[in-house]
């Protein structure tokens, strides 16, 4: 398995726009009902935004101080409650987040990932490069 800290803030970046694609994707046209009693679905969007919050979790200090648009904290702790409360979930913040703050935080590292540069067609041949 790779270590964390060998991942390079643009390939977080990527991860992150990866997770918040499926969360959309998942999310659109869910009700908040279904949010809560729609299994399968209710824990896709967990585990993305779990995936989410650990890639923010990572980025760098100074990457996110070079990009302070992003809300890289609450991210990660939208994760660590997930992780660590997840006897205690609160189906009401999760649609909150869902349906006010997801959609604009995409576009936000969006934009950030749009100024990076292009991820490589094939890995080098020494990973730790790519990573």
């Amino acid at each position: 398995m790779t270590k964390p800290e060998l991942y390079r803030d643009d390939s977080r970046v990527r991860h992150m726009l990866d997770a918040m694609k499926h969360i959309l994707s998942i999310a659109k046209g869910m009700s908040r009902d279904q949010l809560r009693h729609h299994e399968g679905n209710t824990e896709r969007i967990l585990f993305n935004m779990m995936v989410l919050g650990e890639a923010a979790n990572n980025i760098s200090r100074e990457f996110a101080a070079r990009n302070p648009n992003v809300a890289w904290k609450d991210l990660a702790n939208v994760r660590h409650k997930i992780v660590h409360d997840y006897a205690d979930i609160d189906f009401d913040t999760i649609w909150d987040i869902l349906q006010n703050e997801i959609s604009d935080e995409y576009e936000k590292v969006k934009a950030v990932a749009a100024t990076l540069p292009p991820e490589p067609a094939s890995p080098p041949p020494n990973m730790a490069e790519f990573l």
